[in-house]
């Protein structure tokens, strides 16, 4: 083989290990835990929900709902709980969400930026007098 291929063979059958790895890895442990723990508690919280739609009682006993009293009301109930889990969706959680991601965004941008930079200004005399009002 001559030189020139070793060189691109080398450089394309690249398997170095270093501590990225390692990080990656605790990285994938705790997002693992992180979601077993959300799991939980999400089957938690559906075993009371349901306890509390159709048989009125806080616990979280995993009981059918089939022997419920509610008669034909019993439709409601997943029509009130989407309308209720929507609403805390729509409010709360999406708001909260891109708050973070946008955070996290400017964390990382101001990371890679060089030093030279100043951040933009948020003052409005700073960016008034910059667009010449």
């Amino acid at each position: 083989m001559t030189e020139t291929a070793e060189r691109i063979e080398d450089r394309l059958s690249d398997f170095t290990r270093d501590k990225r790895i390692l990080l990656l890895s605790a990285m994938a442990v705790v997002v693992g835990l992180a979601s077993a723990f959300v799991a939980k508690a999400l089957v938690w919280l559906i075993a009371v929900f349901t306890n509390l739609t159709f048989y009125q009682r806080f616990s979280s006993d995993f009981i059918s709902p089939t022997n419920h009293h509610l008669g034909p009301l019993v439709i409601f109930a997943p029509v009130i709980g989407g309308l209720i889990t929507s609403t805390f969706l729509t409010l709360f959680v999406v708001p909260v969400m891109y708050t973070l991601l946008d955070d996290a965004a400017g964390w990382l941008l101001s990371r890679r930026r060089s030093p030279h930079h100043a951040p933009p200004s948020r003052d409005p005399a700073v960016t008034d007098a910059a667009f010449g009002d």
